[in-house]
């Protein structure tokens, strides 16, 4: 185990890892200090080597006698900066970004550590080598979130999206409890909506559960058929059968922490979800279902399914849903924090105009979603348009 405490009479080197070389020597560290799996170092070297706008790592490391303690994970990239009405796209300038990640702060933290690599970032924006510095779903109660505010005047910062919770579910130790815990109310859907799907298939249904990297081929193909038809294949999000995400789930089966679950309906796979085990958590990946089986609630059928499987498993304790917000993520959920994107812009007349832009989108549709979820008609667009796209 890495001994992740500095000395206080111990001066503490700050170091920028921007190649793939210097980020191996970091492994042995790095891996000791994992929080979640974004930041695993082989999905994160994955992502690097796949995504064409990520130009090279951007890696800083507190160092105590040679020996790394903190490291804050980031990469150098061209982000498209998206603003959007709705699921609607109206603005989409790139800019050159230090983009840290999600859960990037490993290791040891305190509010000296936070302004060394506060400091550290400033530098190379001041310095030009890009045009933002982003951080990804920064928690709100957090001391590097209130150091990174701090440092720059409110003109030059932006929130992105509006702060969103990001829920947490702590599981019952048996599937009794799981659904002991529930309201009669809730039991009573979740057995009329099982009943529905089983009903229709005449019980011929099958929940298969891929976790050995020689099960990989079978199942992205599997997940493909399922996810080319979603929704959210059209927005841009979740799986692709591409080289990225076979690197990527190669990378966390090879660590035996990848779970797949495949709903197969008479012989028909209809609906997937997969997650990663980090640290006894499980952090959920975007799931997919086939829009033809909707309202048999496929996806909600296989989400219980998985729920009930993790109670069982002595390796989780936990189920983590990952970034927005549900209802469905809220009924089951035992706690939650509030997050926000941040980002820092350096300071000159490009960066206020595209600001200004902004927040000016922002507000326009924060003014239309306060409106129609006023009139309760927010969760009727939002499915509306799923089911269009």
């Amino acid at each position: 185990m890495v001994e992740i405490s500095f000395q206080t009479d111990t001066k503490i080197n700050v170091t920028v890892a921007r190649n793939l070389e210097e980020v191996e020597k970091l492994r042995p560290y790095w891996q000791e200090l994992i929080c979640s799996p974004e930041v695993d170092i082989d999905y994160y070297i994955a992502v690097l080597r796949n995504r064409k706008e990520i130009h090279r790592p951007h890696v800083i490391y507190l160092s105590e006698s040679g020996i790394p303690k903190t490291i804050l994970v980031g990469r150098l990239e061209t982000l498209q900066l998206r603003s959007k009405l709705g699921y609607k796209v109206l603005y989409r300038p790139n800019i050159i970004t230090i983009a840290i990640l999600y859960n990037g702060l490993l290791g040891k933290r305190s509010k000296e550590i936070n302004k060394k690599l506060m400091n550290s970032l400033t530098d190379s924006l001041m310095k030009n080598e890009c045009k933002a510095i982003f951080f990804s779903h920064l928690c709100t109660e957090s001391d590097f979130f209130d150091v990174a505010r701090q440092k720059f005047h409110k003109i030059w910062l932006d929130p992105g999206i509006g702060a969103e919770l990001h829920w947490q579910f702590e599981l019952p130790k048996s599937v009794e409890l799981l659904y002991q815990t529930r309201s009669s109310r809730t039991r009573s859907n979740i057995r009329r909506k099982g009943r529905r799907l089983e009903k229709h298939f005449n019980g011929n249904i099958e929940i298969k559960k891929c976790v050995s990297i020689h099960e990989l081929p079978y199942a992205m193909e599997v997940i493909e058929d399922i996810a080319k038809n979603t929704y959210q294949r059209n927005i841009n999000v979740g799986f692709r059968n591409n080289n990225e995400w076979n690197d990527i789930f190669k990378a966390m089966a090879s660590k035996n922490c990848l779970y797949i679950y495949i709903l197969i309906a008479s012989n028909k796979p209809i609906a997937f979800l997969f997650g990663y085990i980090t640290n006894g958590t499980f952090y959920y990946g975007i799931p997919g279902y086939d829009p033809k089986y909707r309202k048999l609630y496929a996806g909600s059928y296989l989400f219980m399914k998985v729920l009930e499987d993790l109670c069982c498993d002595p390796e989780v304790r936990v189920f983590d849903y990952g970034f927005g917000d549900a209802d469905y993520k809220k009924a089951f959920s035992t706690n939650n924090c509030l997050e926000q994107h941040l980002y820092i812009f350096r300071p000159s007349t490009k960066s206020f105009v595209i600001r200004s832009i902004r927040f000016a989108l922002r507000k326009s549709s924060f003014i239309i979603r306060f409106a129609i979820t006023k009139i309760h008609l927010y969760s009727y667009f939002r499915r509306l348009f799923r089911q269009r796209v």
